[in-house]
């Protein structure tokens, strides 16, 4: 191999790995289309805000019903169910297929809380029933089962998502009731 040929493998050589070596895209870790192998921005960056909205609630309040209790005919517990509408917002939104016609789309949660309004930690368990009506009168229930669940003296325990019930664009109301099996105890 001559001087120039070895000369010419070398810069060759040094050309294909800066190449490879500054491959461009989007290198930002917060955007949906991260590339880990990217080590330059390109400006293809996509990203994907939201902004949570609550859209209404509906609360039941649970009476203690058994007449040798220090709270006999009180309300003990109140559940409070929220639905919430997830606007999602940005180009990012639009490349993972929601929108319409714009760069914005909706999703929706339900989220279940329960209320101790006592002094004295609550051990519950039974069975709440959410039930949900779009416009167009199709219902749907979700039905929740507690098991021993304890709620300490006024604090609230979020339960979390309990569901995305409602159908974006066609909801209607929904409500709260249980079946009035459950018991309460005190600790």
């Amino acid at each position: 191999m001559t001087y120039k040929q070895v000369f010419a493998f070398l810069l060759m050589g040094c050309i294909l790995c800066a190449v490879q070596s500054c491959k461009e895209g989007c290198n930002d870790k917060n955007a949906i289309n991260y590339s880990s192998s990217a080590t330059e921005n390109n400006g293809t960056c996509l990203y994907c805000d939201s902004t949570q909205i609550a859209n209404g609630s509906s609360i039941y309040e649970i009476e203690d019903e058994n007449s040798q209790s220090p709270y006999y005919f009180q309300y003990v517990l109140r559940t409070i169910v929220t639905s919430q509408e997830l606007q999602l917002n940005g180009n990012g939104c639009k490349f993972l297929g929601y929108g319409s016609g714009s760069n914005s789309c909706n999703e929706y949660s339900n989220n279940l809380q329960l209320v101790n309004v006592t002094s004295s930690k609550i051990t519950f368990t039974g069975q709440l029933f959410i039930n949900y009506e779009s416009q167009s009168g199709a219902q749907t229930t979700v039905t929740y089962n507690f098991n021993s669940t304890q709620v300490g003296a006024f604090d609230t325990l979020k339960i979390g998502n309990i569901g995305a019930a409602c159908v974006p664009g066609d909801f209607a109301f929904f409500q709260l009731n249980m079946n009035g099996n459950y018991s309460i105890q005190y600790n």
